[in-house]
């Protein structure tokens, strides 16, 4: 839910490949630079499409 089912314009899915796709390019990025690069799937996806769901979204990072 959420992320992987934001809709673009003809309604189809962003789906979960497109979702691990983004993640597995950013391997050594902080949270907040992994968070921009998901909303930025996620509106490059929706091309204008209005949003009918929440977008819940949580990343965790760890110290070094």
């Amino acid at each position: 839910d959420g992320l992987t089912e934001t809709e673009d314009v003809e309604g189809r899915l962003l789906g979960e490949d497109a979702v691990r796709t983004a993640l597995e390019s950013a391997p050594s990025l902080k949270p907040d630079a992994i968070r921009a690069r998901m909303l930025d799937c996620v509106n490059r996806h929706q091309g204008g499409a209005v949003a009918s769901d929440d977008l819940p979204l949580l990343i965790l990072g760890r110290g070094a």
